[in-house]
């Protein structure tokens, strides 16, 4: 599982790019309304409507007509909107999804790259292997790709601020914009937990990506600058089963 920012990038461009394609013809152009006044659903609902008032014996006029068309256009928009503003909660979880994925890519490429940082986070007993877990694995490349998933498995635990904290320590550097990182979490953790009924808008959902892209191009560039020789690696600790 290596870190890879063009795979990454492509995720969120994508998912951004068909957000746009449903959000800006209803939220800003106009096109959709166009769309209900000539679409066939209408027709159908002016037919049954012209054909109720004739089963009662009720003449109707052009205008009453054009009145009905514009309720029923607008009764249509409004349930588009409030499908629009569900995708925009929905993006925000999806968006959250991508962080934490990034964030855990990112942990075990740094384990990959640099195995003795795994000492303090393998196991609970900083730097000990169980000797089932050595044994179980053909050969040593397997064996650290076993042990950085454990790793990372340990960096991920607990409350995010605890997380960024531990990669902190690995990197020996501040994440930048944690506070939007939080905030995301905090929206993502009220609209599935909670049940809340969330505001998300537009610019929240720009906001996001840009913090995404953002965190992409940190991660590839300290991953670039974070390799290390294995010429003095220095095993594990090996405890008895």
């Amino acid at each position: 599982m290596q870190f890879s920012a063009d795979k990454w990038k492509r995720e969120v461009n994508d998912s951004i790019d068909a957000y746009s394609a449903l959000h800006d013809p209803i939220q800003f152009s106009g096109v959709l309304k166009q769309y209900y006044y000539s679409c066939q659903i209408v027709k159908d609902a002016v037919r049954g409507f012209k054909l109720r008032k004739l089963e009662k014996g009720v003449s109707i006029s052009d205008v009453e007509i054009e009145v009905y068309k514009s309720e029923f256009v607008e009764e249509n928009l409004v349930k588009a909107k409030t499908a629009l503003e569900t995708y925009n909660r929905q993006m925000a979880v999806l968006f959250c999804t991508y962080l934490e994925l990034i964030i855990s890519e990112f942990v075990h490429s740094l384990f990959t790259l640099n195995r003795q940082w795994m000492y303090d986070y393998v196991s609970v007993e900083k730097g000990k292997v169980e000797f089932n877990d050595i044994a179980g694995n053909s050969s040593l490349d397997e064996l650290f790709e076993k042990l950085a998933n454990k790793s990372t498995g340990n960096v991920m635990k607990g409350s995010w601020p605890s997380v960024f904290k531990r990669i902190e320590r690995l990197i020996r550097k501040k994440l930048p914009q944690k506070d939007k990182m939080l905030m995301l979490i905090s929206v993502r953790n009220e609209i599935v937990h909670e049940g809340g009924n969330v505001k998300v808008l537009n610019d929240n959902i720009w906001e996001f990506n840009d913090l995404l892209l953002g965190l992409i191009s940190f991660c590839a560039v300290e991953l670039s600058s974070n390799t290390v020789s294995y010429t003095h690696l220095t095993l594990p600790t090996i405890c008895s089963v």
